[in-house]
């Protein structure tokens, strides 16, 4: 990984980051991915210090397991992607919480239509490059009432 000091934009390399992750062979297998990910991440201690202060807005922001499950979870969210997406989105969590600090805030206290409808949502996005080409990545917070939740990110090429 490396960033451009240029302009603040996180740099990484596709190859590099999967090769902490054992997920040859296993990409369709949502629940294999989510076990994976969050493995290599508690062995790195990432969820030790999870709450991330977003520079824009000042809201403190908690990456927990929940929404790393979330963001690999069955469905349009993952299962249906493509397989380079998939290792795309495998590759930039462990740079979440760097992503989340420095995003702009795009859209506040978005209604939750959930059945668990306590809570709004916050959309950030961010950018970043991934083997030289650039991405936009889109941030998803749950807002409770004690505290703001990462819930979910996508990825998609500009």
């Amino acid at each position: 990984m490396s960033k451009n000091t240029q302009n603040s934009i996180l740099h990484i390399h596709l190859e590099g980051e999967l090769q902490r992750y054992n997920l040859e062979g296993r990409w369709n297998d949502y629940i294999a991915v989510q076990k994976e990910v969050l493995k290599v991440l508690r062995e790195d201690n990432f969820f030790e210090d999870n709450i991330v202060a977003h520079k824009e807005s000042g809201l403190f922001i908690k990456v927990t397991p929940r929404g790393i499950r979330e963001t690999f979870g069955n469905g349009k969210r993952f299962n249906t992607t493509s397989k380079l997406t998939k290792q795309r989105k495998v590759a930039t969590i462990i740079h979440i919480k760097e992503l989340i600090t420095t995003s702009k805030l795009i859209l506040d206290n978005f209604p939750n239509f959930h059945p668990d409808g306590n809570s709004t949502f916050a959309y950030f996005e961010n950018e970043l490059l991934i083997d030289d080409v650039t991405f936009s990545v889109r941030i998803t917070v749950q807002k409770k009432i004690s505290t703001n939740l990462f819930y979910i990110h996508h990825i998609d090429e500009i």
